[in-house]
């Protein structure tokens, strides 16, 4: 700095009024900073140039109000120092809106660029360049503190805020509205098409319905009165579904096996899936034919995927409504890759007995039961899921409704106590390797 810059700067400053008038004199710096006084009082040069340019004050300076924690921080970056003084124990208190130097540094770009005076202590000229910077940098503080608040929207401030830049931004946060918890209805069902069997085939594919009402003398099985209900209601309701269905009445033992292993060996490469229901009596793992008994294994074997290749990869369905046992349920009071699938890898192995369904009208070792006039409880119900939502639910969700149908609305009403008041569960066996839709 040139010497009579400073010595124009050094008599301007020596006309304000001295610390007997007035307590906010340039003395009043002492102890702030070493390189914001010299030894007379007034300002070092370090601090003047950039005074060089503003006129006197044109009215008498306010007494000197209480120093904030931001103007103290500020007017020691503006000069180059990083430290602060300590507080003296009768120092007031921090200023409530004070921002940490790494807040300061992202909300206000430039700021240890920028001359910032202690506006409170010594305010410069009115319209001063000086007094404009400061006033941007004020406001550039307060912005900046509310983008703050506004980014963080997990942390909330604990006291009232005194500013209207935070009033602004909680009325603002009031007023959007609240994400309720939406209902289960509410939300869309996710098909993943790799999880699902394709339907997408010019047949949907045959279903093989087998109907035993009577039986030869030397099986002692008596007439099932009402199968041909629980036939005429399946044929419906699978024709719905777009199955081709095929009835077929008092079978044998061999016509039961030369039936099916027949339909295993047709073409099915233009059907999507395969069902076969079974009407008749049985036990665990057999089935009554009108002659005897055979093993269901030795009716399904015939459609493994080693033995009918045009159904490899695809859904088998086996609906059976026999008894499997002779014991009763009582009850209990409560108190209230394959081929022509997209999506399989080309050389990978698929089990022999994958993609088969078995769903049985009761459980291993109880009898299943039927009704003379309505047909068995386990058709009735699964005819009656099936026509209300056989084409939007999955499979298996089709069964688990028709067991809470069979499980809650059915009981055995008879004259003989040994029979009366009974109940009964259907049973599922999945095989299946995705999810099933009609």
């Amino acid at each position: 700095m040139r010497r009579g810059s400073l010595a124009s700067s050094e008599n301007w400053a020596r006309q304000l009024p001295g610390p007997e008038t007035r307590k906010g004199s340039l003395t009043g710096l002492a102890g702030t900073s070493s390189r914001a006084r010299d030894v007379g009082g007034v300002r070092s040069a370090t601090n003047l140039r950039n005074w060089r340019a503003l006129a006197p004050p044109s009215k008498p300076l306010l007494p000197q109000q209480p120093r904030g924690r931001v103007e103290t921080r500020r007017a020691h970056w503006a000069l180059g120092e990083r430290g602060s003084t300590p507080r003296p124990a009768s120092a007031p208190p921090r200023c409530p809106f004070s921002l940490s130097r790494p807040k300061l540094r992202k909300t206000c770009p430039g700021w240890h660029r920028r001359p910032v005076y202690l506006r409170r202590l010594l305010p410069p000229p009115p319209g001063s360049t000086v007094d404009t910077m400061a006033d941007e940098l004020e406001s550039s503080v307060r912005q900046g503190a509310g983008d703050v608040e506004e980014e963080d929207d997990d942390d909330l401030v604990d006291a009232k805020p005194d500013r209207s830049s935070f009033i602004s931004v909680l009325r603002k946060k009031k007023n959007v509205p609240e994400k309720s918890n939406q209902s289960l209805h509410d939300h869309k069902r996710v098909v993943v098409p790799k999880f699902q069997y394709n339907m997408n085939y010019k047949k949907v594919g045959k279903c093989i319905i087998i109907n035993n009402k009577h039986f030869e003398d030397k099986t002692r099985m008596g007439t099932r009165n009402g199968t041909d209900k629980d036939a005429e209601g399946l044929y419906k309701c699978f024709k719905n579904l777009g199955f081709d269905v095929t009835v077929y009445n008092n079978r044998s033992c061999s016509d039961m096996q030369n039936l099916l292993k027949q339909v295993s060996q047709e073409d099915h490469s233009d059907s999507a899936c395969f069902a076969c229901i079974l009407l008749s009596h049985g036990e665990e793992d057999l089935i009554y034919g009108t002659d005897g008994v055979t093993p269901i294994k030795d009716l399904t074997i015939h459609f493994r995927g080693d033995k009918c290749r045009t159904l490899l990869g695809k859904p088998k369905l086996f609906f059976i409504q026999a008894c499997r046992g002779s014991e009763f349920d009582d009850g209990i009071q409560t108190d209230s890759g394959p081929i022509n699938d997209t999506n399989a890898n080309p050389g990978c192995k698929i089990p022999v007995e994958a993609d088969f369904l078995f769903a049985y009208s009761t459980v291993p070792g109880y009898y299943s039961w039927r009704n003379p006039g309505k047909g068995s409880w386990f058709v009735q119900a699964l005819c009656s899921v099936l026509n209300e939502d056989g084409k939007s639910l999955e499979i298996m969700q089709i069964l688990t409704r028709v067991n809470y149908r069979v499980a809650m609305d059915f009981e055995s009403q008879s004259d003989n106590p040994s029979f009366n008041e009974k109940k009964q569960i259907p049973c599922m066996v999945s095989m299946l390797t995705k999810e099933l839709y009609f």
